[in-house]
């Protein structure tokens, strides 16, 4: 069963540990009305990446109530975001989920804003921090303040193309296209019941946009947030293009999943 009161937030992660740990002390120390769990899923990586999440998980806050880890299975040769985020949503046991990168740093009030439309889904955006900073960065201590004094660049999404899709929601025609997973809540049951998002996507990118086409079909509509994360930029992880993969989803048709997704049991750390 799921509970009402409380958020699930999925992080997807493989081996990229000086991010992903970036992202998790802000996360484990971040503020909510809401009592929230965070569940971690390993696409294949090593082992440091639980051993990562053991070695801060003593800097949670009063509002994280559960830290979760699971590992997907062995390595493949590209990341399998829609699978990972799947088995995330599956062990996920509040009404709300909120899906946040593993290179994503979430900002005061973040959590928040995905509150107060429990039937809709929620877009949020991401400021992107130049990767030389990021490179340079010396952990622990890390102020939001630094974040925002080396953010570079705002969401692409407020920008053309896609600023016209944006701006129009939620009454424009192609709204999925600005379905973006960076920064996104969605009512848990509503999107496991239509199978969450579809495996057949590997790499980055597509597999959101998909979801949004889908979700859109059932009625649910989907609206924007100031939301804010911030982007730690990296290296290309896939030698495909957004945009290749945007044309794939818009002109190849919808693949489905099998049908509705189980929930699982919970593994806490």
């Amino acid at each position: 069963m799921l509970v009402d009161d409380l958020v699930s937030v999925v992080v997807p992660v493989y081996d990229d540990y000086f991010r992903f740990e970036m992202t998790m002390r802000a996360l484990l120390k971040h503020k909510c009305q809401q009592p929230f769990e965070i569940i971690v899923v390993n696409d294949g990586g090593t082992d440091r990446i639980r051993q990562c999440l053991e070695g801060i998980k003593c800097l949670t806050g009063d509002s994280v109530v559960g830290l979760q880890y699971h590992w997907l299975g062995p390595a493949t040769e590209e990341f399998r975001a829609a699978a990972t985020r799947n088995l995330g949503l599956k062990a996920a046991m509040g009404a709300r989920t909120v899906f946040l990168d593993c290179d994503t740093v979430p900002a005061a009030g973040c959590l928040d804003a995905h509150l107060g439309a429990p039937e809709s889904a929620l877009l949020g955006l991401r400021r992107r921090v130049h990767m030389d900073d990021v490179n340079d960065l010396a952990l622990p201590i890390v102020s939001e303040g630094w974040y925002e004094a080396h953010v570079w660049a705002e969401d692409e999404r407020t920008r053309p193309p896609f600023d016209k899709a944006y701006q129009a929601l939620p009454g424009g025609p192609e709204p999925h296209i600005v379905f973006w997973s960076c920064n996104l809540s969605l009512p848990t049951k509503a999107v496991m019941d239509i199978g969450g998002f579809d495996e057949a996507y590997v790499g980055w990118g597509g597999e959101d946009e998909d979801l949004g086409i889908r979700l859109v079909k059932t009625g649910m509509e989907i609206h924007r947030t100031n939301s804010t994360v911030y982007h730690l930029d990296h290296p290309a992880r896939t030698p495909r293009t957004a945009s290749q993969l945007l044309q794939v989803t818009r002109n190849q048709g919808i693949v489905r999943n099998g049908g509705p997704l189980e929930q699982i049991q919970p593994r806490h750390l």
